[in-house]
């Protein structure tokens, strides 16, 4: 068996991953080169292995770059709850100096950007978003600034991990790591 861009947590399981950290890196950097340095980073769900790299990666560039206080925006919600609303109320409530916010998936990135227009917050104007997976979108929203997963390129390293494993040229446990990279859109803006 290999376990395919999933939170494993059996170190003898084969694996083919996304860099998970690595995206989350990369959207910080993004927000930083445009010169956002209050982020927040809102979360689908804490018990995810996958989608708490995203934020540790991203969270960790803020530290790196000396801005800790991004660390402590950190948030999460829950899909069942349905309280992203609520979420998002209290994180620009609670600090007024939020001008980005990023999502660990596209889907609730959307939904954030409906949410936000919904208070009166223009994307990318008032708040920027960026989401995590590049998945197209087909509802006339922003073409959202997103991380590339090369669901393909995930694809074939599985396929050609099993195949190695199955003639015997693996010895020991696989896990490989696909590398991922910024998509720009148009929803985050340069600040002055």
């Amino acid at each position: 068996v290999v376990f395919l861009d999933t939170a494993v947590q059996r170190a003898q399981a084969d694996q083919v991953q996304t860099d998970n950290a690595g995206g989350g890196r990369l959207l910080a950097r993004h927000f930083l080169e445009c010169g956002h340095r209050h982020v927040a980073f809102i979360s689908q769900d804490a018990t995810r292995g996958d989608l708490m790299d995203r934020a540790r990666g991203f969270l960790g560039e803020f530290r790196k770059r000396g801005l800790g206080e991004s660390a402590e925006r950190l948030h999460g919600f829950s899909k069942a709850r349905h309280n992203l609303l609520a979420v998002i109320n209290q994180l620009l409530s609670a600090d007024h100096r939020i001008t980005g916010i990023a999502f660990d998936s596209d889907h609730v990135a959307r939904q954030g950007i409906q949410i936000l227009r919904r208070l009166r917050k223009r994307v990318p104007l008032d708040i920027s978003v960026a989401g995590f997976g590049n998945v197209p979108s087909h509802d006339g929203l922003l073409k959202i600034t997103s991380i590339e997963q090369h669901p393909l390129t995930l694809g074939h390293l599985a396929v050609a991990t099993l195949i190695e494993r199955l003639e015997g040229r693996l010895k020991g446990p696989v896990q490989r790591i696909c590398p991922v990279e910024l998509v720009k859109g148009d929803s985050v803006a340069v600040l002055r």
